[in-house]
Parts: structure tokens; sequence; C-alpha cells
């Protein structure tokens, strides 16, 4: 159980200097050589648990009759994402995830996904 919680502390350490890159700064002994671009194919199903329609898509796409869900659904989407990677450890996948209904954003989230695992994101943001 350490060795997963440690490892996690890692990862999120990584991410967070990860974010640093992508906005010009650097952390402390991480370097653009050590970071590389992966691309992966991910399988994100969102799931509405509200009680009313709603659209959930990622901030590169819009609201559309394809990303509206029902009360209760869920859909699922497969797309080609570019994560990081540093010093060839995992790479880190994320997908900020809008809801909109009747013209308004009720909220936007980000996740870390993984192209071998299923990952779900559900509204209410959980």
């Amino acid at each position: 159980m350490t060795k997963k919680i440690l490892k996690m502390g890692k990862m999120v350490a990584i991410a967070i200097c990860l974010a640093g890159i992508m906005s010009g700064s650097m952390c402390e002994g991480v370097t653009e050589d050590r970071v590389t671009k992966v691309d992966a194919l991910i399988t994100v199903t969102y799931r509405n648990n509200s009680s009313e329609e709603v659209h959930l898509y990622r901030d590169s796409e819009s609201a559309g009759p394809g990303n509206k869900i029902a009360p209760g659904g869920s859909r699922t989407e497969t797309a080609y994402l570019t994560g990081t990677s540093y010093d060839n450890l995992e790479p880190s996948f994320s997908v900020a995830v809008i809801a909109f209904r009747n013209g308004k954003v009720l909220g936007k989230s980000s996740y870390f996904v993984h192209p071998d695992r299923v990952n779900t994101i559900s509204y209410p943001w959980q």
C-alpha cells in the first residue's frame, strides 16, 4: 500500500512539473529533453447522473446532438490524445470535460485518463 501511495505521489509531482513545462516554466531537475509527447487511443465513457439532459464533451469540441446524454444515460467516445512522458515513465494523459445545458456551461473539470483502463467521467462531477 505504501509503495502505491509513493508511486501516486511521484506521478502527481511529475504531472505538476509537466504542467509547468507546458506553461513555459520548469521544475528543478526537469528539462525538456527528458519529456516526450506520446499519442494513444483513449476510450472514455461519459455518464449523466443528473435528472436532466446534459451535453458532456471534451474542451476541444462543442455542444451538439452527438454529445447530449439523457438522465441516467451514457455515451462512449474513443479518440487519439497526446500525453506526456517524463524519463520514459508511463505517459500521463489529461482530458478536460465540459458540461453544458440550455446554452450555459454548467462546469468544466479535468481528469487523468489511461489507454489501458476503463475511463468513466460522471456528471455531476465525482
